[in-house]
């Protein structure tokens, strides 16, 4: 049987700080007990949220 390959281990940037950061917040939570489990996806999905609703520079691009 063949090792793992490392690097689909590793979470892909997708270039929005507060997305990463985010998503970054969930690295360790199986390691936690469940009942803390809501509190940090709580939070995750809190930032997600207002990362995904932010006005976007493209609307700068797109014709009048």
């Amino acid at each position: 049987m063949t090792e793992p390959d490392q690097d689909q281990n590793v979470r892909p940037r997708t270039g929005v700080d507060e997305i990463d950061a985010a998503l970054t917040d969930l690295d360790g939570l199986a390691d936690l007990p469940v009942a803390e489990h809501h509190d940090r996806l709580s939070r995750v999905h809190e930032a997600l949220h207002a990362a995904l609703h932010q006005p976007s520079d493209r609307s700068a691009d797109s014709p009048s």
